[in-house]
């Protein structure tokens, strides 16, 4: 009787389907958590996600009903594996925040208005800062933009000419400025997610930032 051996150490790979995927730019603002490792139903992402060095790159994940799985690069461990019902063939940003084992996620579509042009340019403001109050953020120059906003809460995107800017972090109980970045370039045919993020008084290593990620559509 003739036979082959047998070899249980092949793996078949896991891949996301070209017929069911979306596209997600993933953005790790969770303060104590330096480098997150993304799975989109068991199967790696391509990029890991950096609190200091952003990726701004639309990653391929699983569309309809999945989960994503956040691995805490250092130690390995499962931070959460959350459920996630994404369109097929979508554009989203997917943004988690909160502090330690506690993590969530802010899943907002990055579909703008079918009168735009290519050469729009469009920005949201998004506070992730757990430990944090209401801010004003405003954004001056060609355009300008103020909203007072609170921790795990956003604006809708706006649509914004290319130009300098400078942004600004404002306390609204005294109108002093808390934080502020000039000589913004806003360039045409992006999304702008211009973040707060840090934290106020919990993690010293951590201070409140503005971070602004750029990405633009393939």
């Amino acid at each position: 009787m003739s036979g082959c051996e047998c070899v249980p150490d092949i793996v078949t790979p896991k891949i996301i389907s070209p017929d069911n995927y979306t596209n997600a730019l993933i953005l790790n603002c969770i303060a104590d958590r330096d480098i997150l490792l993304i799975e989109s139903n068991d199967i790696p992402l391509l990029k890991k996600a950096e609190y200091t060095q952003p990726s701004n790159i639309y990653q391929k994940i699983n569309s309809g009903s999945s989960y994503l799985r956040l691995i805490d690069e250092q130690s390995n461990l499962s931070l959460v594996n959350m459920p996630v019902q994404l369109d097929k063939l979508g554009w989203y940003t997917i943004i988690f925040y909160g502090y330690r084992f506690s993590a969530k996620s802010l899943i907002l579509k990055d579909t703008t208005s079918n009168s735009s042009s290519g050469t729009d340019a469009y920005f949201r403001f998004v506070h992730t800062s757990f430990d944090s109050g209401e801010f004003i953020f405003k954004l001056s120059g060609q355009s300008n933009f103020e909203d007072l906003i609170g921790f795990k809460s956003f604006t809708d995107l706006k649509k914004i000419n290319s130009g300098i800017y400078k942004l600004e972090l404002i306390n609204p109980a005294n109108g002093n400025e808390i934080l502020e970045k000039n000589g913004i370039n806003i360039e045409s045919n992006k999304i702008y997610n211009i973040l707060l993020k840090g934290t106020s008084v919990t993690l010293q290593n951590k201070p409140l930032i503005l971070d602004i990620i750029s990405s633009q559509k393939n």
